[in-house]
């Protein structure tokens, strides 16, 4: 019989209490230790369901040899350790099931020379061995044999002194197939710009062998009418024929020059001779000019100018043509015996002028399109004389000087056509553009 009190077995019931005891510590961090471990991956696992994209864990095998007969073989090796429920509902196998796969299975290197297996070691191996995140397009097929073209970004990551790569495969059909639609029809467009070019510039040609096929004949037209004009008595009837065909000839001569300009701006062929240009000068040349012509419409001119103007950079004839269509257009769209008036001034490092007449106005719907080539008011295409390019190509000119053009009117009030030019400075620049 043993004897429970005797002190070689007190000591060891002491030791085995203190060993319960230290066995009952160690659980308890070990308990906790796992606690906080589940607690991690759950967490973590969450993470990697709540992806709504197809999450795999594969293992690596270590970078191909030199003399590895085919990707197939290679990819084998790369067998699949975990997916999420995103891969299995976009793949169609249950994880049961994708986990006794490889990537040979899902893959599409069939192929040893195709595209995707040369670039294997370029765009997967070598990333993966210098411990870079890898990002590479692949195919992807389901159970069903569907083809899924996939972006796939992943890594290298150690579990247990073992690497496994773990990998997102973003489906991209969708953006594929909206990059293929916009392939096509950026190729449909180069196609139609350059038809549309081949068009234009087969117009341009057109114009100008037109212009100078029209502008022959009108020469002599013009010096002989001219001749005539100062051979008979201004007052006779041979004068006043010679009057008409004169101005008749000299209106299809303008016309003929615009549609010339109007083409060459359409191709940014317009060119401009600047220079520091006092308008004042400039604005009473043209007045004393169309004045005859005013007149002769029972019409007059008024002018309302400051003493002096300040300098602009700017092509004088360019100017001068677009005053002569501002004025020529109000004189024939004026009421009869009616004012026109030409003002000028100069605020915030900008030169106005306006050329107003007492005319029936504009409509709102109309005056939107005025700035277009050839555009002219329904009630004025029978009444009135021109091709309805003298604004559009007006425009064209100011903006050319770094100017604004805009027209205000309304109806029985007139109509008021306004340009801007910027104020020529010490420096050699315009509060625009430099000097074309």
């Amino acid at each position: 019989m043993i004897n429970a009190n005797t002190p070689e077995t007190l000591s060891e019931l002491e030791r085995l209490q203190s060993e319960i005891k230290r066995l009952k510590r160690e659980n308890y961090q070990l308990e906790s230790k796992a606690n906080s471990y589940r607690k991690k991956y759950l967490r973590y696992h969450a993470f990697f369901e709540i992806s709504s994209d197809p999450f795999y864990i594969t293992t690596y095998p270590g970078p191909p040899t030199e003399n590895y007969p085919n990707p197939r073989d290679y990819l084998k090796q790369w067998k699949i350790v975990e997916v999420n429920n995103t891969a299995t509902r976009i793949m169609g196998y249950s994880k049961k099931q994708l986990a006794a796969l490889s990537l040979d299975d899902i893959a599409t290197h069939n192929a040893s020379k195709s595209k995707q297996a040369r670039s294997i070691m370029t765009e997967l191996v070598n990333p993966i061995e210098k411990g870079q995140m890898f990002n590479i397009e692949r195919n992807h097929i389901d159970c069903r044999g569907n083809k899924i073209e996939v972006e796939i970004k992943g890594q290298a990551v150690s579990i247990g002194g073992v690497k496994y790569i773990a990998s997102l495969a973003r489906d991209i059909s969708y953006r594929k197939k909206l990059e293929k639609e916009i392939l096509k029809s950026y190729r449909l467009e180069k196609h139609c710009r350059q038809m549309l070019q081949r068009e234009i510039a087969n117009r341009i040609e057109f114009t100008r062998t037109l212009v100078h096929e029209l502008k022959s004949p009108l020469t002599p037209i013009l010096a002989s009418s001219e001749a005539l004009l100062n051979r008979e008595k201004p007052d006779s009837l041979n004068a006043e024929l010679a009057r008409n065909i004169y101005h008749g000839a000299k209106s299809l001569n303008a016309c003929i020059s615009e549609l010339l300009d109007l083409a060459k701006s359409e191709i940014s062929g317009l060119t401009l001779q600047k220079i520091s240009l006092l308008l004042n000068p400039l604005i009473l040349e043209i007045a004393g000019e169309l004045t005859p012509y005013i007149q002769s419409h029972k019409q007059e001119l008024i002018l309302d100018l400051p003493e002096q103007l300040p300098a602009v950079l700017a092509d004088p004839e360019r100017i001068k043509q677009v005053l002569r269509n501002l004025l020529n257009n109000a004189v024939k769209y004026n009421r009869g015996k009616g004012l026109i008036t030409l003002r000028a001034w100069a605020r915030d490092s900008l030169v106005t002028i306006s050329v107003h007449d007492q005319g029936r106005g504009i409509c709102k719907k109309d005056q939107m399109n005025l700035f277009k080539p050839y555009f002219r008011c329904p009630q004025d295409r029978a009444g009135t004389e021109g091709l309805g390019i003298g604004l559009a190509l007006s425009k064209q000119l100011i903006e050319l000087h770094s100017g604004e053009i805009c027209i205000r009117s309304a109806r029985d009030k007139g109509t008021t056509v306004i340009f801007t030019l910027p104020v020529f400075s010490d420096t050699g620049r315009t509060s625009g553009k430099q000097d074309d």
